[in-house]
């Protein structure tokens, strides 16, 4: 199955926490809710809902794309309108935004993230940002 999110990849951040209270909140409510009802939208559009649920091993392919940013040359934006990958080497940090996917999609496509049993994650410029999720179950020997 593949899943394509529009839209800028993004990271997972640290809790943040009030000082006078020592509470800790999550400040990424709305991007979490925008993530995940795009996804829900796709699952629903594909009607595989609940899939991956059933608790077997999975392997989870994460490619973020970013656009390139204005400021860099001409010689850039050609090389990837033509298609060339070029790695996207700035922040976010690539295990950030793996881990806020990871998180995010538990009990949507999976029980809970320690079922990816193997991985596959990059990060690239593009046209378009977009985050692309591939899952299949793993056919390997199980316990």
């Amino acid at each position: 199955m593949k899943l394509i999110i529009p839209g800028k990849p993004i990271a997972k951040k640290r809790p943040r926490f009030v000082r006078k209270t020592g509470r800790a909140y999550d400040d990424q409510a709305s991007e979490s809710g925008r993530f995940l009802l795009t996804v829900r939208e796709q699952i629903n559009a594909k009607q595989v809902e609940g899939f991956f649920i059933a608790g077997k091993p999975l392997i989870a392919s994460f490619f973020f794309y970013f656009e390139v940013p204005k400021s860099y040359p001409k010689r850039m934006h050609k090389a990837v309108e033509s298609g060339q990958l070029i790695p996207h080497t700035k922040k976010p940090d690539l295990s950030n935004l793996v881990k806020f996917a990871e998180d995010i999609l538990n009990n949507e496509l999976w029980k809970d993230d320690s079922q990816i049993a193997e991985s596959f994650c990059s990060k690239y410029y593009a046209l378009k940002a977009r985050t692309e999720i591939i899952l299949t179950e793993w056919k390997g020997v199980e316990k």
